[in-house]
């Protein structure tokens, strides 16, 4: 009898503590939130990495059109309006910084970490800079204005890029060697840009994953723009299949970071958290296809790219920049 009311008693605590203590799909360590008070901001940041590698089959059949009618999130029209009133900046505190002390200053500030708490890197909205430089002496090693990018139109016919490039890069001579990997040697490519139309004739069936809408705070549904559509084509279009036009890697797998509003409106600081995330998630490659020169700051890319064998491409009319 009393083995029975035991078990009764282990089952009740079972199901409501399920109930009211949901378990998180990552864990961590109780001593993680008294030493790094940003620790439940990267438990939510690696939570979502683990969803930007995965195939999203369930969107290849929503429309473009279906996602346009979607409203963007107030917080990303907030960040736009922030930036145009000079209000938005980007926050790097120094090396020697603790994470208590940059908690301390930021407490009660509008802001948001960009990458991991270890990076010390903020987006900071607010009306009055010099108040909070004051309050953040000693700590900081630069602060600058947040900035605001302009993605280029495409045409939309079938064959605009009439793809002259391929010759010119050897590709076919290259197929010969390589048409990518599957399974366990994938090799993700970070296509960071508006995002990607699935249902594209071209990309129905191609290896497209999840990825991120950092405007719309989801999963990649879609394509606010169009150029990150034209870009994904260029790179990965399904290839061989006897129609449309011919992708350069065959066999990859694409990861879109949507940063690009419907008026091709670009954050900075938006770039910026989609290169650390696609570095953190394992993306090898890095497409970016700007208007403008990227970083204002000599050498900003460098901690970001160098940390492991990272290809990051990007491309104006310009300048052509490869940094390995």
């Amino acid at each position: 009898m009393i083995r029975k009311k035991i078990a009764t008693l282990l089952a009740a605590l079972i199901v409501f503590g399920n109930v009211l203590l949901p378990v998180p799909v990552y864990a961590a360590d109780q001593n993680d939130f008294e030493v790094n008070p940003f620790a439940q901001a990267d438990l939510f940041r690696r939570q979502r990495q683990s969803g930007m590698l995965a195939n999203r089959d369930a969107f290849n059949g929503q429309t473009d059109g279906e996602l346009k009618t979607a409203e963007a999130k107030t917080s990303a029209g907030e960040k736009k309006k922030a930036i145009a009133a000079g209000q938005s900046y980007l926050v790097q505190f120094n090396g020697g910084s603790s994470l208590q002390a940059i908690e301390n200053v930021l407490q009660g500030e509008d802001y948001q970490l960009i990458g991991s708490s270890e990076n010390r890197l903020f987006q900071l909205t607010t009306s009055d800079i010099g108040a909070f430089r004051k309050k953040a002496a000693g700590l900081l090693e630069y602060l600058e204005k947040d900035q605001s990018r302009q993605a280029k139109q495409v045409a939309n016919d079938y064959f605009y890029d009439e793809q002259w490039a391929l010759p010119m890069v050897n590709a076919p001579a290259a197929w010969d060697i390589s048409t990518g990997s599957s399974g366990a040697d994938t090799v993700y490519v970070a296509v960071i840009d508006s995002g990607v139309d699935r249902s594209h004739p071209d990309l129905d069936n191609a290896n497209i994953q999840s990825g991120w809408d950092y405007i719309g705070a989801s999963a990649c549904a879609g394509d606010y723009f169009g150029h990150g559509t034209s870009v994904t084509g260029i790179i990965a279009a399904e290839t061989n299949n006897g129609e449309g036009m011919a992708g350069v890697c065959w066999n990859v797998a694409i990861v879109p970071l949507q940063i690009v509003d419907r008026s091709g409106y670009i954050a900075l600081s938006d770039m910026i958290s989609a290169i650390y995330d696609a570095v953190d998630a394992g993306c090898k490659v890095i497409n970016l296809s700007m208007g403008r020169r990227i970083f204002r700051r000599r050498g900003r890319s460098d901690p970001v790219c160098n940390r492991q064998r990272l290809h990051c491409c990007c491309f104006r009319r310009e300048f052509l920049r490869f940094r390995l």
